[in-house]
Formats: structure tokens, C-alpha cells, sequence
């Protein structure tokens, strides 16, 4: 499957802890890499979304630019 660069920020206490957990389990019998770590949360995460939104079904096929930046607050 090709792979597709992504760019974004985190808050930088969850990328030490993530950094933390694949120098701890990067060698066997996992040998886990941070990109394979955030590929899998991703999966999880949408599996979820998908579950509870949109009964297990993908989503809709989206063209256009998604939404970018610091959410804005709902006060």
C-alpha cells in the first residue's frame, strides 16, 4: 500500500511518551517504529469513529482541503 507523508502537531508530552515506548519496544520481538505506532493508533481510532458515527461503514470519500490547525473553542 503506498504511504503518504503527514505532518502535524502534538502535544509534546504524548510524542516523549510515544519516543519512550518505541525505544523501549523497538527491538524484539516487535521491533516497533513510531510510524508504525501512529499508523495503528490511527487505525484504532477510526475503527472506533466509524462504530459509533457511521454504524461501522467508511466514511465518505472526501475532495477538498479537511480542516487544519487549533480547533476552535466552544464557549
Amino acid at each position: 500500500m503506498p504511504k503518504r507523508k503527514a505532518s502535524f502537531l502534538i502535544p509534546e508530552e504524548l510524542y516523549q511518551e510515544a519516543r519512550d515506548a518505541v525505544a523501549f519496544l523497538g527491538g524484539p520481538p516487535l521491533y516497533l517504529t513510531l510510524a508504525q505506532l501512529a499508523e495503528d493508533a490511527l487505525r484504532d481510532k477510526l475503527d472506533e469513529l466509524k462504530k459509533q458515527h457511521n454504524k461501522g461503514k467508511s466514511f465518505p470519500k472526501f475532495v477538498g482541503r479537511v480542516k487544519t490547525g487549533r480547533p476552535v473553542s466552544a464557549s
